[in-house]
């Protein structure tokens, strides 16, 4: 059977991928074919790390290199490479999958290879990222992204953008992975890859989880590790598991998180992670302590422990040495050329699309999902410009939706949404589109910032906003449904801070709503006087 069929079997029948390309190795060593028989030795090799037995890939993958290297068969080498790097990572050794990287990269960057030198920076990022340098990580797959956007290649994007999803969550930034992982979702389901497919809804999931909608990361991270389950893919199926259980720590279903922990031990030890155990055993130290529970408790900080300290050791033998980082540094300065080598090519195109990629990204990053409006980062970002160009007058609006909680409790979370949509939309019908902004501030409360607007100006806009809601027909959303907002009005004719000038409309807020709500207050500095 041809080798390139073998390989469309690999995620689903890896052992049988194994047995065939044995015997065809044979088959070529006995016809003296060495290319042949270096092609299936290699296809033996990753067939055995697709079953997670990352130490004898390894093992099968050394020779492979080194013969490979002398009968000068750089496309051979370039996988076998790739492969290493991925299985010296599984096996914690940081520096040895650098090693690989690094060769990948400089032999892909002397072969003018950009799938190859995609997937080497694809992985040096991966290598930072377990020694937890994840600033490092993203720096080098957004590298790997400049180089990947000119081909517009499905396999390179949706690994790319996969790993810098992982990159923010690490460095604390659900809402950007998220909309990575949004921007990257078409490029993910058209690879055929399903490993990458259960990474992308594994990390989907996580992003939401840390985002707080736990319902919808539920979802996700069940698809995630059933997927996992089905292809034999443990370190997805493990960390799946894992993040179910901290997502139902959360919610304090203490049975159900330990069911999860359990699970994701399990996987772990059967493709022998001990990176995944040292923090599955955190994570499952951390409820039985929460549930009152010390002995059990105290087992798993022990197990937390020995898998540390194993960690550290295995970490230590191969750490980053200042050789190794010189060499990176090298081949940073080899790797700037050859992205202006590639840029001279595609140049045009590939500044328009990656001009586009980012601007899509940074306005879904300021975008409210429900309403589409600006969110809380958007009115940050606005507040910042106000700050820096100190022109005046200028106003903004607090406004919140009257009794939110009733309307939700009554109609329905659903209804609920639809109320927040529709005033949003006739909040843009009450405003200019430039210079003004509106954001949604919180759950029901938005903001309105009026650059050149007086209070005078803001005062009519409030009253054009407070009959806009009154006429509207909201019984076509619910029946009996009835809308109203308070509104607290704040302008500065003379220069002061933004932050200062939402405060004043926050305060405006309050009053409007103690004052019995459906009503404009407009702040009077005197006020705080």
């Amino acid at each position: 059977m041809p080798l390139n069929q073998l390989y469309a079997r690999l995620d689903t029948e890896a052992r049988t991928v194994q047995q065939e390309a044995e015997q065809l190795a044979r088959t070529a060593r006995d016809a003296g074919q060495v290319k042949e028989r270096l092609e299936a030795e290699l296809l033996v090799a990753i067939a055995i790390g697709r079953q997670g037995r990352f130490g004898a890939a390894l093992a099968a993958l050394d020779p492979i290199i080194k013969q490979a290297r002398a009968a000068k068969l750089d496309q051979v080498v370039l996988i076998a490479l790739d492969e290493g790097g991925g299985h010296a990572l599984q096996q914690a050794e940081a520096m040895r999958a650098l090693n690989y990287w690094g060769d990948c990269l400089q032999l892909a960057l002397l072969r003018h290879d950009a799938r190859h030198a995609i997937r080497a920076l694809v992985g040096l990022g991966k290598a930072f990222f377990s020694i937890n340098d994840y600033s490092t990580a993203k720096r080098y797959h957004y590298r790997a992204l400049e180089l990947a956007q000119p081909s517009q290649s499905p396999a390179s994007l949706a690994q790319i953008y996969v790993c810098l999803a992982a990159d923010l969550l690490h460095l604390n930034d659900p809402t950007t992975a998220e909309v990575v992982l949004r921007v990257g979702e078409e490029h993910v389901m058209r690879h055929d890859s399903r490993h990458w497919q259960i990474e992308y809804l594994l990390h989907l999931g996580t992003a939401l989880l840390q985002s707080g909608d736990v319902v919808a990361s539920e979802q996700y991270l069940q698809r995630a590790e059933e997927a996992a389950l089905v292809l034999g893919y443990g370190w997805a199926a493990a960390q799946a598991a894992l993040q179910r259980g901290e997502l139902d720590m959360q919610r304090g279903e203490s049975d159900a998180c330990l069911t999860h922990f359990s699970r994701a031990i399990a996987h772990a030890e059967q493709i022998d992670s001990q990176l995944l155990l040292e923090r599955i055993h955190q994570a499952a130290y951390r409820c039985y302590k929460q549930m009152d529970r010390p002995r059990q408790a105290l087992d798993h900080l022990k197990a937390f422990h020995r898998c540390y300290e194993a960690n550290q050791a295995k970490s230590d033998r191969y750490r980053i040495s200042v050789l190794g980082l010189r060499r990176l540094k090298q081949m940073d300065a080899r790797l700037e050329l050859a992205l202006r080598e590639y840029e001279s090519v595609f140049l045009e195109g590939a500044l328009r699309q990656e001009q586009a990629a980012r601007h899509a990204l940074l306005t879904e990053a300021q975008t409210d999902a429900l309403t589409r409006l600006g969110n809380r980062r958007a009115l940050e970002q606005s507040l910042d410009e106000q700050e820096q160009l100190q022109q005046t007058p200028y106003a903004i609006i607090l406004l919140d939706l009257d009794h939110f909680k009733h309307v939700n409790d009554l109609h329905g979370h659903r209804m609920g949404d639809l109320v927040l949509q529709t005033l949003a939309q006739l909040l843009r019908e009450c405003c200019r589109q430039d210079p003004e902004r509106i954001a949604r501030y919180g759950g029901e409360e938005f903001c309105l910032l009026l650059p050149g607007a007086s209070r005078q100006a803001a005062n009519a806009i409030a009253e054009r906003i407070h009959k806009r809601v009154h006429r509207h027909d909201w019984h076509a959303i619910a029946p009996a449904l009835q809308v109203t907002v308070s509104q607290g009005v704040a302008a500065a004719e003379h220069y002061i801070p933004p932050r200062q000038l939402l405060d004043w409309a926050d305060h405006a807020l309050y009053s409007a709503k103690h004052g019995g709500r459906d009503r404009i207050h407009t702040f009077q500095a005197t006020a705080l006087d």
